[in-house]
């Protein structure tokens, strides 16, 4: 896990998923604070402004069923948002930007907090 990396090159491949979108607004919905929600309203708005929407095809599918049998396999939970973006961020090859640590139990997805 690494902080933001600007580089334009994981930029101009990197797109994000409609559970993406759902995660982040839910965040700002959910705030309990002025601060936090103002933050978490930025970082929704920067997405949508600034990268595109992919939807699931079965690549995308393979790689969440991948990911959901090691969860299973190593006696954890699926949580299925989660595993949904980061078979999305695996299979385009690009990290998942994240504001928790969430995404850390996926051994093969890179993070990049911001």
């Amino acid at each position: 896990m690494r902080q933001a990396d600007r580089s334009e090159s994981w930029r101009r491949r990197w797109r994000y998923r409609w559970f993406t979108t759902a995660e982040l607004e839910l965040g700002v919905l959910r705030a309990r604070s002025t601060t936090v929600r103002a933050r978490r309203l930025a970082t929704l708005a920067r997405v949508r402004e600034s990268y595109p929407l992919v939807q699931i095809d079965g690549a995308i599918a393979s790689s969440f069923a991948r990911l959901a049998a090691e969860q299973l396999g190593a006696g954890g939970k699926v949580r299925r948002h989660d595993t949904w973006i980061a078979a999305t961020a695996l299979h385009l090859g690009v990290p998942v930007l994240s504001q928790g640590h969430d995404f850390t139990r996926f051994d093969s997805v890179e993070v990049i907090m911001v």
